[in-house]
């Protein structure tokens, strides 16, 4: 990799655009200290409700609406962390929640430098924990609505909500890398991420999803909308 000079710290760091394959992108999450814990993660979710499901809490119906309300909140909440814990001011106690508010800057500071872009270990566990309160309180109440097994249905939350924050993962990275993306969808999200780093950091928050975004009206429908920001390297307020 060829790298970026970081003359702060006197040192060549490894660029996300070196990374021009979705293979390459996927192996870098891997490797990261985020991807080894989700990884371990889902599959741990993933055979603790299999392992439920046989013994007679089977997948049902509560299951599934679990499922779509987890998939369904996965752009409003993603919206709230990167617009008020992200992007809080310095002085801002929330700046410091779940431990990735400096990194962020540093990372609005250097987009390319692979070093912010993914979630170390401990980031990657504190939200896979925190993501696993609030997928099990909504599982729970569908589970409730529902008179299904709360347990199980929690469970099942919670493997959606380590699913969607691993696909957090390779989508931030994939857009910061060096592949472009030829499906329409990610194609998408690669365009509007860019337009956050390089137009204005108010807007285009969503990473995953765009949900968040358009329910609080911060999708423009083109980049002319709104003005370019001078803030984008600094999240200065």
């Amino acid at each position: 990799m060829a790298g970026i000079i970081d003359e702060e710290r006197n040192v060549v760091a490894p660029c996300a655009r070196d990374l021009t394959t979705r293979r390459q992108v996927a192996a870098a999450v891997i490797a990261a200290g985020s991807g080894r814990v989700l990884l371990v993660g889902v599959v741990a979710l993933a055979a603790l409700r299999l392992t439920l499901a046989l013994a007679g809490r089977p997948l049902g119906l509560a299951d599934l609406v679990a499922a779509v309300a987890v998939v369904a909140l996965v752009g409003p909440v993603e919206w709230v962390i990167h617009k008020l814990v992200l992007h809080a001011p310095v002085e801002s106690r929330r700046l410091g929640i779940l431990g990735v508010g400096l990194g962020h800057r540093a990372h609005h500071a250097a987009p390319d430098d692979l070093r912010w872009i993914t979630l170390d270990g401990r980031e990657a566990g504190g939200a896979l924990l925190g993501f696993g309160v609030v997928s099990g309180v909504v599982s729970s109440a569908v589970a409730l609505a529902l008179g299904a097994p709360v347990i199980a249905t929690a469970f099942t939350g919670w493997l959606l909500a380590a699913v969607a924050l691993t696909h957090y993962e390779f989508v931030h990275l994939l857009v910061h890398s060096g592949h472009r993306p030829t499906s329409r969808f990610y194609a998408t999200l690669d365009r509007h991420h860019r337009l956050h780093h390089h137009r204005n950091e108010q807007y285009w928050l969503g990473v995953t999803s765009r949900t968040g975004d358009r329910l609080f009206r911060t999708l423009p429908r083109s980049k002319g909308d709104v003005p370019r920001s001078e803030t984008t390297r600094t999240l200065s307020r």
